[in-house]
């Protein structure tokens, strides 16, 4: 009898951690990413939901980051300004901006000084790579058993109801 009770609450337990985890590994998850560039020549916007154009984005990141911090405010220079965002499954959002090939700040968190070299290769990717086809936000459904899938049945019923 207690390896029954024992053996029922053990997989309770495991059950929890196992919702729990889920959870989390689906704030990371990156559905979409928006590049602008207002003065950059050759374009001004991508759009990219493939998963091998995001990667390629996501390893540039990953790269640079997390740069060196400056004490040279990067404001002033007179450089191009290329703002990447991250848009999350959970809904949530990472906003990057790149100053001059040479800065990055992630939200508002100062400047980090990267790589000249690199800096100028997430110029060269979003070159190599075209926008992908938006889809809009009814695309994309939310998880459910989210508040946001809640929401977003809510708000089905208002538009089509019965």
């Amino acid at each position: 009898m207690k390896k029954t009770w024992l053996f029922l609450l053990l997989s309770l337990f495991l059950s929890g951690c196992a919702h729990r985890q889920n959870v989390h590994v689906t704030s990371h998850i990156v559905t979409e990413i928006t590049i602008t560039c207002e003065t950059c020549t050759q374009f001004t916007r991508r759009y990219y939901n493939t998963h091998e154009k995001m990667q390629q984005v996501l390893l540039y990141l990953r790269a640079v980051s997390p740069g060196y911090p400056t004490k040279e405010d990067p404001e002033p220079l007179a450089g191009r300004v290329i703002y990447i965002t991250l848009h999350r499954a959970d809904g949530t959002r990472n906003v990057y901006r790149q100053k001059d090939n040479r800065f990055l700040q992630q939200g508002g968190q100062p400047w980090r000084q990267i790589n000249q070299d690199w800096g100028a290769s997430l110029y060269r990717i979003l070159l190599e790579n075209e926008s992908d086809p938006e889809l809009g936000p009814e695309a994309y459904r939310p998880l459910p058993g989210s508040w946001r899938y809640r929401r977003w049945v809510v708000d089905a019923h208002k538009k089509h109801p019965g």
